[in-house]
Protein backbone atom coordinates (compact mmCIF):
# COMPACT_ATOMS: atom_id res chain seq x y z
CA UNK A 1 0.00 0.00 0.00
CA UNK A 2 1.35 3.51 -0.86
CA UNK A 3 1.01 6.36 0.65
CA UNK A 4 -2.14 8.69 -0.03
CA UNK A 5 -3.28 11.81 1.06
CA UNK A 6 -6.42 10.23 1.83
CA UNK A 7 -7.98 7.99 4.42
CA UNK A 8 -10.48 5.89 1.69
CA UNK A 9 -9.70 2.10 1.86
CA UNK A 10 -11.36 -0.62 0.11
CA UNK A 11 -10.04 -4.34 0.93
CA UNK A 12 -11.61 -7.63 -0.62
CA UNK A 13 -12.61 -10.27 1.62
CA UNK A 14 -14.28 -13.57 0.85
CA UNK A 15 -16.83 -13.32 3.87
CA UNK A 16 -20.31 -13.85 2.67
CA UNK A 17 -22.43 -12.67 5.37
CA UNK A 18 -20.78 -11.24 9.08
CA UNK A 19 -19.35 -8.52 10.46
CA UNK A 20 -16.51 -6.73 8.55
CA UNK A 21 -14.26 -6.84 12.23
CA UNK A 22 -13.83 -10.47 11.13
CA UNK A 23 -12.05 -9.65 7.89
CA UNK A 24 -10.14 -6.53 9.26
CA UNK A 25 -6.55 -7.71 10.63
CA UNK A 26 -4.18 -5.92 12.48
CA UNK A 27 -1.22 -5.70 9.85
CA UNK A 28 -4.13 -4.13 7.41
CA UNK A 29 -5.19 -1.79 10.27
CA UNK A 30 -1.94 -0.74 10.44
CA UNK A 31 -1.07 -0.03 7.17
CA UNK A 32 -4.23 2.18 6.66
CA UNK A 33 -2.96 3.66 9.73
CA UNK A 34 0.50 4.36 8.32
CA UNK A 35 -0.36 4.84 4.65
CA UNK A 36 -3.65 6.62 4.13
CA UNK A 37 -4.58 8.12 7.66
CA UNK A 38 -1.67 9.62 8.91
CA UNK A 39 -0.73 11.09 5.33
CA UNK A 40 -4.18 12.61 4.59
CA UNK A 41 -4.18 13.55 8.24
CA UNK A 42 -0.87 15.56 8.08
CA UNK A 43 -1.64 17.04 4.12
CA UNK A 44 -4.89 18.73 5.93
CA UNK A 45 -3.61 19.52 9.38
CA UNK A 46 -0.33 20.33 8.92
CA UNK A 47 1.93 20.27 12.58
CA UNK A 48 -1.19 19.44 14.66
CA UNK A 49 -1.34 16.40 16.68
CA UNK A 50 -3.76 13.58 15.90
CA UNK A 51 -5.58 11.81 19.13
CA UNK A 52 -6.97 8.54 18.13
CA UNK A 53 -10.00 7.21 20.00
CA UNK A 54 -10.26 3.40 19.39
CA UNK A 55 -12.64 0.70 20.79
CA UNK A 56 -11.64 -2.63 21.59
CA UNK A 57 -11.97 -4.09 18.35
CA UNK A 58 -9.08 -7.04 18.03
CA UNK A 59 -7.40 -5.39 15.17
CA UNK A 60 -6.68 -2.31 17.23
CA UNK A 61 -4.41 -4.22 20.17
CA UNK A 62 -1.87 -5.26 17.54
CA UNK A 63 2.08 -6.26 18.29
CA UNK A 64 4.74 -5.87 16.46
CA UNK A 65 5.50 -7.60 13.08
CA UNK A 66 8.95 -8.54 14.76
CA UNK A 67 7.39 -9.61 17.63
CA UNK A 68 4.40 -11.07 16.50
CA UNK A 69 2.01 -12.72 19.08
CA UNK A 70 4.32 -14.49 21.92
CA UNK A 71 1.60 -17.37 22.42
CA UNK A 72 1.72 -18.20 18.22
CA UNK A 73 5.46 -18.05 18.05
CA UNK A 74 7.97 -21.10 18.88
CA UNK A 75 9.91 -21.21 21.53
CA UNK A 76 13.10 -20.87 20.08
CA UNK A 77 11.76 -17.40 18.39
CA UNK A 78 10.66 -16.04 21.51
CA UNK A 79 13.97 -16.77 23.22
CA UNK A 80 15.63 -14.91 20.28
CA UNK A 81 13.67 -11.97 21.12
CA UNK A 82 14.30 -12.21 24.65
CA UNK A 83 18.26 -12.36 23.97
CA UNK A 84 18.13 -9.81 21.11
CA UNK A 85 16.23 -7.01 23.54
CA UNK A 86 18.36 -7.79 26.35
CA UNK A 87 16.63 -9.92 28.73
CA UNK A 88 19.75 -12.49 30.24
CA UNK A 89 17.60 -14.08 32.87
CA UNK A 90 14.02 -14.48 33.68
CA UNK A 91 11.75 -16.08 36.68
CA UNK A 92 8.86 -18.48 36.21
CA UNK A 93 6.46 -19.16 38.81
CA UNK A 94 4.98 -22.71 39.49
CA UNK A 95 3.05 -24.41 41.59
CA UNK A 96 3.68 -27.94 42.99
CA UNK A 97 1.71 -29.62 45.94
CA UNK A 98 -0.63 -25.98 46.58
CA UNK A 99 2.80 -24.35 47.14
CA UNK A 100 4.00 -21.69 44.74
CA UNK A 101 7.85 -21.87 43.79
CA UNK A 102 9.85 -19.41 41.72
CA UNK A 103 12.60 -20.66 39.31
CA UNK A 104 15.10 -18.48 38.27
CA UNK A 105 16.49 -18.83 34.00
CA UNK A 106 19.65 -17.79 32.00
CA UNK A 107 18.25 -16.73 28.29
CA UNK A 108 21.19 -18.75 26.54
CA UNK A 109 23.78 -16.82 24.62
CA UNK A 110 22.87 -18.65 21.66
CA UNK A 111 20.35 -21.37 20.61
CA UNK A 112 17.32 -22.11 22.38
CA UNK A 113 16.00 -23.89 26.06
CA UNK A 114 15.59 -27.61 26.22
CA UNK A 115 12.15 -28.88 26.52
CA UNK A 116 10.17 -29.04 29.82
CA UNK A 117 10.15 -32.35 30.28
CA UNK A 118 11.93 -31.59 33.81
CA UNK A 119 11.52 -29.96 36.76
CA UNK A 120 14.39 -27.49 35.92
CA UNK A 121 13.32 -26.85 32.04
CA UNK A 122 10.51 -23.75 30.52
CA UNK A 123 7.97 -25.12 28.34
CA UNK A 124 7.00 -23.08 25.28
CA UNK A 125 3.76 -21.84 27.32
CA UNK A 126 6.29 -20.05 30.10
CA UNK A 127 8.51 -18.89 27.60
CA UNK A 128 5.33 -17.34 25.90
CA UNK A 129 4.25 -15.51 29.09
CA UNK A 130 7.79 -14.54 29.63
CA UNK A 131 8.10 -12.69 26.28
CA UNK A 132 4.86 -10.78 26.84
CA UNK A 133 5.39 -9.63 29.97
CA UNK A 134 8.91 -8.56 29.13
CA UNK A 135 7.77 -6.61 26.11
CA UNK A 136 4.97 -4.85 27.93
CA UNK A 137 7.46 -4.07 30.80
CA UNK A 138 10.30 -2.71 28.76
CA UNK A 139 9.48 -2.21 25.36
CA UNK A 140 5.70 -1.15 25.52
CA UNK A 141 5.50 0.55 21.75
CA UNK A 142 5.99 -2.94 20.26
CA UNK A 143 3.23 -4.26 22.28
CA UNK A 144 -0.32 -3.17 22.04
CA UNK A 145 -2.68 -4.46 24.20
CA UNK A 146 -3.62 -8.74 23.65
CA UNK A 147 -3.41 -8.99 27.62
Amino acid sequence: MSDEQTAEFLWQVKLATGDYHNAMTDGMFMQWLKHRLTPAFDAQFKNKKMFLVLDNASYHHCFDEEVKVPETNSKKYNVELLRKYGCTSFKVTRESEGKAGEYNFEVPAQGSLPNADRKNRVSKEEIASVTRTYFKKNFSTKTRGKG
